[in-house]
């Protein structure tokens, strides 16, 4: 009966693979109604039939064939995976992903990611071989639900005035024409502010009542700022050149 069974899990987990088309991750996290056990030794039949590559301990690539060869899994995408095999919640931060949102033009070898905890230098060097991942500490487990874009946004929020190739005005343009597309929302990013650092709550407080105000008014929900305005404390100022440039309502946000 015990084999019967095996033999089922172990069809259903090469159906799966095989469904989920070419030059895929998988990782056990994937399989979460299959049994370890049953899971790793279809898993390791896939691989020795050629249908899949054991990159790592818990990571499998099902390849794509090129012109070249077999294909090999993307680099960002293998972190993911790596991440998600040790059962780690990682978002895109930092420099690796401030390009997809026009922050900047400059492109890193670095991968960086938005961790609960810290890991370990050599986290991937035995995976790609010069590969630099960089994991920054971040609130993730009171952010629940966050998307990465928002991760990211906060992130700028964050390291302004220090991002390659944008000042903190550049920052601020960018971040002010994205919410004025809609392809954010504010209102959820106020909520995760309420975890982040005072100099945030502060320039995203700033930037929502510069949106409110301005020519292209953009709805800003009154509890949102007002919600920001409350967890600051009225005596602190924060000091970041070029913000009054380009937000007529810093000064009333102490940011100077």
């Amino acid at each position: 009966m015990n084999r019967k069974k095996d033999h089922s899990a172990a069809h259903a987990i090469r159906s799966r693979v095989l469904r989920g088309g070419s030059d895929r991750l998988w990782t056990y996290a994937d399989f979460p109604d299959v049994g370890r056990m049953a899971l790793a030794a279809a898993l390791s039949r896939l691989v020795k039939a050629g249908e899949l590559t054991r990159v790592r301990r818990g990571v499998y690539y099902r390849s794509k064939t090129t012109v070249f060869g077999p294909s090999k899994p993307d680099p960002e995408a293998l972190v993911d995976a790596a991440f998600r095999a040790r059962g780690e919640d990682a978002l895109a931060s930092g420099i690796g992903a401030y390009p997809r949102l026009g922050l900047t033009t400059q492109v890193s070898s670095t991968v960086t990611r938005a961790t609960r905890r810290r890991v370990g230098r050599n986290f991937m060097s035995n995976t790609i071989p010069g590969l630099r991942v960089h994991t920054r500490l971040r609130p993730l487990a009171a952010q629940k639900g966050i998307r990465p874009v928002e991760r990211v946004v906060l992130d700028a929020l964050r390291d302004i005035g220090r991002i390659p190739d944008a000042d903190a005005p550049d920052t601020l343009r960018r971040l002010r024409m994205l919410l004025r597309s809609g392809g954010l929302s504010y209102s959820r990013l106020a909520r995760f502010a309420a975890v982040e650092p005072p100099r945030v709550r502060a320039l995203l407080g700033a930037l929502g009542e510069d949106l409110r105000s301005s020519p292209h008014e953009t709805r800003i929900p009154d509890s949102a700022i007002r919600g920001l305005r409350a967890s600051l404390n009225p005596l602190t100022g924060y000091a970041i050149p070029g913000v009054r440039s380009v937000l007529a309502t810093a000064r009333a946000w102490r940011v100077r």
